[in-house]
């Protein structure tokens, strides 16, 4: 985007994005991490989709491969096949 693009993009973002707090995740999101043997950055996202019964849309192939094999298999969407269904 160009600068004038975002600034003028930027009320829009802010109506819809929701913080939410990392504390409650934390413990969760490590034992994810060291599961999956993957950043916890990642878990983090991986947790709060699972708290929040979404997908998690990712362009990260190495994340989308590291779950294939856990409870997270369903729950992980490459951004390419997003939307691929419909």
């Amino acid at each position: 985007m160009r600068p004038a693009q975002t600034i003028e993009a930027l009320p829009h973002l802010a109506r819809n994005v929701v913080l939410f707090r990392a504390e409650p995740l934390a413990e969760l999101a490590l034992e994810l991490s060291l599961e999956l043997a993957h950043p916890i950055h990642d878990c983090f996202f991986l947790i709060l989709a699972q708290t929040l019964e979404f997908p998690l849309v990712t362009a990260d192939q190495k994340l989308w491969k590291r779950t294939r094999d856990s409870l997270f298999a369903d729950r992980v969407i490459m951004l390419r096949d997003f939307g691929a269904d419909e």
